[in-house]
């Protein structure tokens, strides 16, 4: 669906939801809400279905291998930038090398809560083809053991394409344009539903809050 054709359907469950007439959203406040439900609903499906076929139907948002640009380097890690389309961590890869010998190793990505202390209990480890990386501050952080790394290589899924509409004054003053978005159309039907149902919750419709929710729930 185009974003215009999205629009146009919110308003079409919204009002059949909340049995209300002539409920308008703004095109700003649908815009808004709906790439926020979207980056959510992303979140949703890759936790629920990364161990199943499912996760395949999202593919198309899956960057491999993407070699890294190196930010920095100290005697703890090496700094490379995150992609800007960065979303969800899937693998990250290194080619490293010691004593003329090069290797790929895989970096296992750390806690949060481990921050700090991993490196005493879990060494990078050339023999064992293993490392460790963090990402922090738009930074992807390898650190160093008993090797050199010679470039770095990120898995991830991105961002999917933000939506807009054409007839509104943005925040920063800019006029807005009509964007469409890039899943597949099934899926902007289940963010739309999950839009649908914030509204609700906005307009504290019980019933229509109940309608709504079911939708999700037997996607």
């Amino acid at each position: 669906m185009t974003s215009q054709e999205l629009y146009y359907e919110f308003h079409l469950l919204f009002n059949k939801n909340a049995s209300y007439q002539n409920i308008d959203v703004s095109k700003g406040n649908f815009v808004h809400l709906y790439n926020r439900e979207l980056l959510r609903w992303l979140s949703d499906y890759i936790l629920r279905n990364n161990s199943t076929q499912k996760i395949h139907d999202v593919q198309g948002l899956l960057t491999v291998n993407e070699k890294l640009e190196l930010s920095n380097r100290n005697d703890r890690y090496d700094s490379f930038e995150l992609p800007e389309q960065f979303f969800e961590f899937v693998d990250c890869i290194s080619e490293v090398e010691k004593g003329g010998c090069k290797i790929k190793i895989i970096n296992y990505i750390e806690k949060p809560k481990d921050a700090l202390i991993n490196l005493d209990t879990f060494a990078p480890s050339f023999n064992f083809e293993e490392g460790l990386c963090n990402i922090s501050k738009e930074k992807v952080l390898v650190y160093v053991g008993d090797f050199k790394i010679n470039a770095t290589y990120l898995s991830y899924y991105q961002k999917p394409t933000k939506i807009d509409l054409a007839g509104y004054e943005k925040i920063d003053g800019s006029l807005s344009s009509n964007i469409n978005s890039d899943l597949d159309e099934r899926f902007q039907g289940e963010v739309l539903d999950r839009v649908v149902l914030e509204v609700m919750r906005q307009f504290e419709n019980g019933n229509g809050h109940k309608l709504s929710q079911d939708r999700i729930i037997n996607k």
